[in-house]
């Protein structure tokens, strides 16, 4: 045996793959390392391919070659941009979402655009019952001959293929007291059900709730609530509106088919301004919602509507995940302490609670920016990144040992820099969780968080939906040959692609 070592020639079809030998960046392929002899884990990396990776044992000079694939695309669009697939909603492996007055819809299955058509400056949408219906706000002022009015126009679209069922235009007058609200306050809005439209809205302390019926434009009823007109939260037959009373938070329960008030709850411990009650409902068993309070301390609480109790309340920001996990978050504490916790609102039992102490990182790089972390409900891990660094918790808030590869490759090929937070997407599915970095050039990383094996690598923005990645503007710079489209805006790729490559 050489006292030098083996040389070991690496090549890749095509070339220009980053090299990692054992967990260390040894270069661009074609490339030539000298090895003692023993095991050794090669992973090869390129832009727009899977990543591949061979253990081989070195005993001689040595030749390994890699034939990197790139995944199958489902396919392809010019027309569409990041904006409009970050407020969509999903549907039978569609996806729906609108930029300004069109709407497109895309499947999922094929990555075909399905239909897209303007509906004249419609601003809200919502899909009930198999339909999607879309909701534009007119306003005109009172003249010598008419009064003040608004005409609330209403579509109803058949989401898999555009065709309009239904065109409505709901006229609404205020009385001669000027009593009923005139659709001038803030936070209005609409909801849409089978047979008619709930429309909500006005000032604080003074809002309408008005119900009509689609075809006949019959008044079902018009109610006015000392309250704050909120995103309504809407169980079965009812729902809730939220108010302050003593400034504290007060929410009433109201049948929906009626406008009737069925219970008024006060909580007494949750002091508010009303202007900055954020409620989120959950889409979990029972009827739950998680709102953000505005007293001094930003306290996160989860009530429980039916119970009419309060289930958890935590301090700092938060995030439901997947509609079944509570994250809170709280990144500056006064003892520099990062506090983490992860709630399942199914069974309202706590996964995880996590301090860290920031003091223990680079005090020379300021300010220390914490990204807000996320939850991998397979492997029941906790990740999120302070400046460039990724960490990851288990459920017992023990810090987990991250291997060098992942150190290493994450960094190099997303080019962060001590400043950056990258985003962290997890799919609920599999283990396929994906690294984004928006500022400056935007690159996606692909990586399985069981075993924190690169997957792959592209610059382009990117999201996780419905089993598939959606990735945006995927060119390599410099290089137009090398880029996973030849044209295009959007690339969608199934995630079946990356699971258990």
């Amino acid at each position: 045996t050489s006292p030098v070592g083996f040389t070991v020639s690496i090549t890749s079809k095509p070339t220009g793959a980053s090299v990692f030998v054992n967990d260390e960046y040894e270069g661009i392929t074609p490339r030539e390392v000298s090895l003692k002899k023993g095991i050794y884990r090669f992973i090869v990396i390129k832009d727009n391919y899977i990543s591949q990776r061979k253990d081989v044992e070195i005993t001689e000079n040595t030749s390994l070659n890699f034939e990197l694939k790139k995944p199958k695309i489902k396919g392809t669009l010019n027309s569409i941009s990041f904006e409009e697939l970050k407020g969509g909603i999903t549907f039978n492996e569609l996806f729906i979402s609108h930029r300004g007055n069109e709407i497109v819809c895309i499947s999922l299955v094929t990555g075909k655009e399905l239909w897209r058509k303007n509906f004249d400056s419609a601003t809200n949408f919502m899909l009930v019952n198999d339909t999607l219906y879309l909701e534009n706000q007119k306003r005109a002022e009172a003249t010598e001959t008419s009064p003040r009015k608004v005409i609330e126009e209403i579509f109803a679209v058949n989401p898999y293929n555009g065709e309009i069922i239904m065109k409505e235009n709901i006229e609404i007058i205020p009385d001669e007291k000027n009593t009923i609200i005139q659709f001038d306050g803030v936070n209005e809005g609409i909801a849409f059900f089978k047979e008619f439209v709930l429309m909500f809205g006005g000032i604080p302390n003074k809002i309408y709730l008005k119900a009509y019926f689609l075809k006949s434009h019959k008044l079902l009823y018009d109610k006015k609530f000392n309250s704050y007109p909120v995103n309504t939260p809407i169980f079965g037959d009812h729902l809730y509106l939220f108010g302050s009373s003593d400034n504290h938070l007060m929410i009433y329960k109201v049948n929906k088919f009626t406008g009737d008030v069925i219970s008024q709850m006060n909580f007494t411990e949750i002091p508010c301004c009303m202007l900055n009650i954020i409620p989120e409902k959950l889409n979990v068993s029972g009827e739950k919602i998680v709102l953000k309070a505005s007293n001094p301390e930003a306290l996160t609480y989860v009530i429980d509507l039916e119970k009419q109790k309060i289930l958890f309340k935590s301090k700092g920001n938060f995030n439901v995940q997947n509609e079944q996990y509570l994250i809170t978050f709280d990144e500056y504490d006064s003892e520099n302490i990062v506090s983490i916790e992860v709630i399942d609102l199914l069974s309202m039992v706590r996964r995880s609670l996590i301090a860290y102490d920031l003091t223990k990182e680079n005090k020379e790089i300021y300010p220390l920016l914490v990204t807000f972390p996320v939850y991998d409900s397979q492997n029941r891990r906790i990740f999120t990144f302070i400046n460039d660094k990724m960490f990851c918790f288990n459920e017992k808030g023990k810090e987990m040992p991250i291997p060098e590869i992942f150190k290493n490759s994450y960094r190099y090929l997303l080019s962060l820099s001590p400043t950056d937070r990258p985003y962290i997407y997890i799919d609920p599915h599999s283990s396929v969780t994906i690294l984004r970095r928006d500022e400056g050039q935007q690159r996606v990383f692909v990586f399985d968080s069981k075993t924190f094996e690169p997957i792959f690598v592209t610059s382009s923005a990117g999201l996780i939906i419905e089993n598939s990645l959606l990735l945006f503007n995927v060119v390599v710079k410099g290089d137009p040959s090398q880029n996973l489209l030849d044209k295009g805006v959007l690339t969608i790729i199934d995630l079946e692609e990356f699971i258990g490559k």
